[in-house]
């Protein structure tokens, strides 16, 4: 029971760890997102929907004039767009948590327009959005 107790513990520290990691860097006064490229593995459903959201939601507390002038041009908006685009269309999973993150608004929707489909139409997959614990920094 103690070492699954340890288990659960460590990736739950590990997760933490990789969330503040992508703060910190976001939280950054560079535009330059190639810091991003070190905190986890990029193939991970998770990792990509934490960096997006992540963003979006730093985005959000912007002023308005300062999030008038960041379009489809900017290096984190490219980045973003890049890493959704690398996910099937049809992931499921993905685009429900991050169509039911809240911070999905029209805005964004100009920058991630394949996201604003219907989930109800994709099939559920079954890829699993959490990290496993190799993958925690």
């Amino acid at each position: 029971a103690n070492l699954y107790l340890d288990k659960i513990s460590y990736a739950i520290k590990g997760e933490y760890r990789f969330i503040k990691r992508i703060k910190y860097i976001l939280n950054s006064e560079h535009t330059n997102p190639n810091g991003l490229l070190l905190c986890g593995n990029l193939e991970t459903l998770h990792y990509k929907y934490e960096i997006t959201k992540i963003f979006l939601e730093k985005h959000q507390s912007y002023t308005e004039s300062y999030r008038n002038i960041i379009d489809k041009n900017n290096p984190m908006v490219q980045f973003t767009r890049n890493l959704i685009g690398s996910v099937p269309i049809n992931e499921h999973a993905l685009k429900e948590k991050f169509q039911s993150s809240g911070i999905y608004d029209d805005e964004y929707k100009n920058w991630y327009p394949w996201v604003e489909q219907d989930v109800s139409t994709d099939t559920p997959s079954n890829s699993n959005l959490q990290p496993s614990t190799s993958n925690a920094v």
